[in-house]
């Protein structure tokens, strides 16, 4: 019987994240997280993303890999982060059974190629995959705590 651990990892980004919504634009109630298979290289029928911070180029496979569908609990997540002045503020995801699953066979899939992760549509990291992903996901970078309150919140409305 093959035995799967529950892994979580910790994708992180070193570039600047930009804003998920605008000063002027009011935050939607319902926030979207999708994580789709992308390559490094474009291709036919793949969508072209600057990860942010500009730093290179994501070429998204159009459909969505996992959905909200997938997504068991968002909550907020503080990761200190040593000689830092702040905190490192992020998400931690837990995904479905069927997430878990999903995850598991893309992150197989994509071994040393990206995954994107896009927050209402917007890719707002691109993590090479190194290891086999499953259950958890903590996703972290320069989200400010309103942009992860904003997710935390939309979620545990639905």
């Amino acid at each position: 019987m093959k035995m799967i651990a529950s892994v979580a990892v910790v994708i992180a980004m070193a570039a600047v994240v930009s804003p998920l919504f605008a000063d002027d634009a009011k935050p939607s109630d319902k926030v979207t997280i999708e994580f789709r298979r992308a390559e490094s290289e474009p291709a036919e029928g793949l969508i072209e993303h600057v990860v942010p911070g500009g730093r290179r180029t994501v070429y998204v496979h159009p459909g969505p890999g996992i959905t909200n569908k997938q997504i068991a609990s968002v909550r907020a997540h503080r990761q200190q982060i040593a000689g830092a002045s702040r905190d490192m503020l992020g998400i931690a995801i837990t995904f479905t059974d069927e997430g878990a699953r999903t995850m598991e066979q893309m992150s197989a899939e994509q071994m040393g190629k990206p995954i994107a992760i896009l927050i209402d549509g917007k890719v707002v990291l691109a993590p090479i995959v190194r290891a086999r992903l499953s259950r958890d996901a903590v996703i972290s970078g320069n989200l400010s705590e309103e942009e992860v309150q904003r997710i935390v919140d939309a979620f545990a409305k639905r």
